[in-house]
């Protein structure tokens, strides 16, 4: 699991990730390691941006904040 803090253009990067698939997530304000807690995580399934990451690519997404 990898976090990041967006800057105030709201762009962030993430460099050195594992090919595979995920799903990213946006909030404006999280409690700290809830989204560590499956059964919190459940109700905002959906609304991550899924993504598939290969080897040395470069991938944007566009998300939408949790609010």
């Amino acid at each position: 699991m990898k976090t990041e803090t967006a800057g105030p253009s709201g762009l962030f990067r993430m460099d050195r990730v594992t090919p595979g698939s995920y799903r990213l997530f946006a909030w404006s304000d999280v409690v700290e390691d809830d989204w560590l807690d499956r059964e919190a995580m459940r109700a905002f399934e959906q609304r991550g941006a899924a993504i598939g990451v290969t080897d040395g690519m470069t991938a944007r997404a566009v998300l939408t904040t949790i609010q």
